[in-house]
């Protein structure tokens, strides 16, 4: 610290003369030169100020005067002298025929004779002898005879109320005139005969509806006889389903397999009806004759035939049935005036069943089989085979059209979905009088708009 204070004079000082002996000297600021009044004039260099040489343009160029080209004169036109085409002259007109051909003459006009009438005949001819007719032969006059006179009616002989009375019309399907009224009461009894009466005569024809082919048959295989007792129908044999008799049965008045009988025809109403009149041309009469049968799920109509050819079925070794249970419904009847919504079509369905066989609706029967795929056959809860829907037409509505309908009851009705199950009760009358009770059980499916059956079965016993 002791040396700072010894120079710090000193370079004060030579600072201060760095500054002020330029001044003293004359000089001046290089950078200050020029600036300010204070400076002086003598030490200040002036410049001389600068001439710009005076500007000349260049002379204007002058461009060479455009002269026109000569123009074109066109030749003056002349037209040619217009001269018209010669004008055409018409051939003289051709008087006279040439000469050296003759000229052509008709022939003189043939005259015919007047036409005259053939004289009237009034004689017969000659040589012809008249015909003469022997005399009259006058008749007695015709005597009804006596009339007969029934015997007097014994009052000590007891009348048989269990025998019905014998119908005239034979109405098949149509209603009942034998005085008992439809049995009914229960969830699904329809409680009414049916619409017009149809009587058989109507029946004993060929049918031309039939869809799974021509019925040519031949034959007539109906055993129906009111002299003789009337039969009863064993159960299905459970033994088998499908095929070869062989050395199964014996043939004798009645066929049997194991201990139960089977049978062999059937007995319609009427006896001049034949085979030729069903609308199935697939039916087997005779097991023994013909080998490849099935049982059909009519066997317990004795008014229909008993079998089917089983070359018309199918029989899928996968298949495993069960009955359909679902949700229960209860069935009401429709109305049969306008479109109601409070019915589904659920209810519309079981309708066309029951209408199938108390009504014989037709169209009831072709709305409710299917349009494509099989219909699966059960007897007697079992799984027996598939139709082709044409054979199950046909089938159902020969049954529908020979069936004496009593009442037609549905039991139950379950769905579940587009599935629905229903199971009835069929009363019949056979061709000898007698009712006869047989449950059917329907699966019905969606199919489009409709519900259609793709499931039939029938049991002798409630399922």
């Amino acid at each position: 610290m002791k040396h700072r204070r010894t120079l710090f004079p000193l370079v004060a000082m030579a600072a201060c003369f760095a500054i002020v002996m330029p001044t003293a000297l004359g000089f001046q600021d290089p950078l200050n030169r020029g600036r300010g009044n204070g400076g002086s004039q003598e030490g200040q260099k002036q410049n001389p100020p600068r001439q710009d040489p005076p500007r000349q343009n260049p002379p204007a160029r002058q461009d060479p005067p455009r002269q026109d080209p000569p123009r074109r004169e066109a030749p003056p036109r002349q037209d040619p002298p217009r001269q018209d085409p010669p004008r055409r002259q018409d051939p003289p007109k051709r008087e006279d025929p040439p000469r050296g051909i003759p000229e052509r003459q008709n022939p003189p006009r043939r005259e015919f004779p007047p036409k005259q009438d053939p004289p009237k005949r009034e004689d017969p001819p000659r040589g012809i002898p008249e015909r003469q007719y022997p005399p009259r032969r006058d008749f007695p006059s015709k005597q009804d005879p006596p009339r007969r006179e029934d015997p007097p009616k014994r009052d000590d002989i007891p009348q048989r109320r269990d025998i019905p009375p014998v119908r005239n019309d034979n109405p098949l399907n149509r209603g009942d005139n034998s005085g008992r009224p439809n049995v009914g009461g229960s969830q699904g009894s329809t409680g009414r005969t049916g619409g017009q009466r149809t009587g058989m005569d109507e029946l004993l024809r060929r049918k031309d509806g039939s869809r799974s082919g021509s019925v040519k048959y031949g034959s007539n295989s109906n055993r129906f006889d009111r002299t003789k007792s009337a039969i009863s129908i064993d159960r299905i044999p459970s033994t088998f389903n499908k095929g070869n008799m062989g050395g199964m049965v014996r043939r004798a008045d009645e066929i049997r397999v194991g201990n139960l009988r089977i049978r062999f025809g059937y007995n319609h109403y009427d006896s001049r009806w034949c085979d030729d009149y069903f609308y199935y041309p697939h039916y087997v009469f005779d097991p023994y004759a013909y080998n490849d049968w099935v049982f059909s799920p009519w066997y317990y109509y004795p008014q229909l035939p008993p079998y089917f050819n089983s070359r018309r079925c199918y029989f899928p070794t996968s298949y495993i049935w069960t009955p359909f249970y679902g949700v229960r419904y209860t069935w009401r009847q429709p109305s049969r005036e306008y479109w109601n919504r409070d019915y589904n079509e659920l209810d519309y369905v079981v309708e066309d069943i029951v209408s199938a066989f108390t009504d014989g609706d037709r169209r009831a029967v072709e709305r409710l089989v299917p349009q494509r795929g099989n219909v699966a056959i059960v007897t007697d809860g079992r799984f027996a085979y598939q139709m082709r829907p044409d054979d199950f037409y046909d089938t159902f509505l020969d049954a529908v059209e020979n069936t004496r309908t009593i009442n037609y009851r549905i039991l139950d009705v379950q769905y579940r979905r587009d599935v629905a199950s229903i199971f009835a009760q069929h009363d019949f009358e056979d061709a000898w009088g007698r009712r006869t009770s047989v449950y059917h059980y329907y699966r019905v499916e969606a199919e489009g708009r409709n519900w259609v059956i793709r499931e039939f079965g029938t049991s002798y016993n409630r399922w």
